[in-house]
């Protein structure tokens, strides 16, 4: 199998009173040959509101030699 992947969900919740804004993204470098990505990767959530996202990794297996 040239590639792993492995996903799960998570819920972000609004814990605040105003509607807040994320963008969510990986800072910093990941080894060569992993991908991580979120899915949707821009949420808005209103106050006491919650969503699931989805969380993925894909691993190169030719990189973990």
């Amino acid at each position: 199998v040239p590639f792993w992947t492995a996903s799960a969900p998570l819920n972000l919740t609004n814990l605040t009173t105003g509607t807040v804004h994320y963008a969510l993204t990986v800072t910093g470098t990941l080894p060569a040959g992993v991908n991580l990505r979120f899915e949707p990767t821009v949420i808005d959530l209103g106050p006491g509101q919650t969503l699931g996202i989805s969380v993925a990794i894909t691993i190169d297996n030719a990189f973990c030699r």
